[in-house]
């Protein structure tokens, strides 16, 4: 995961990529995320605006970075 988003950022030029995760750790850094619960749009933004607005995808950050390890981290 790090070994491909570190092989992306050196690619010269301007890229357009899609990157189809499960894993929050994959996507925080994305300039936009699109969330989708049961093939239905539930979400659209980055990282922080997702944590703020979107249920389903701090049901998913959350689940795999749990709140006390996100705030003490």
């Amino acid at each position: 995961d790090a070994a491909l988003r570190k092989a992306l950022a050196a690619l010269p030029g301007s890229l357009t990529v899609f990157i189809v995760s499960q894993r929050a750790a994959s996507l925080q850094y994305a300039d936009q995320i699109l969330v989708l619960d049961d093939g239905v749009l539930a979400g659209k933004g980055t990282h922080d605006e997702l944590l703020e607005s979107c249920p389903v995808y701090q049901e998913i950050y959350y689940s795999q970075f749990p709140k006390e390890a996100v705030q003490n981290g």
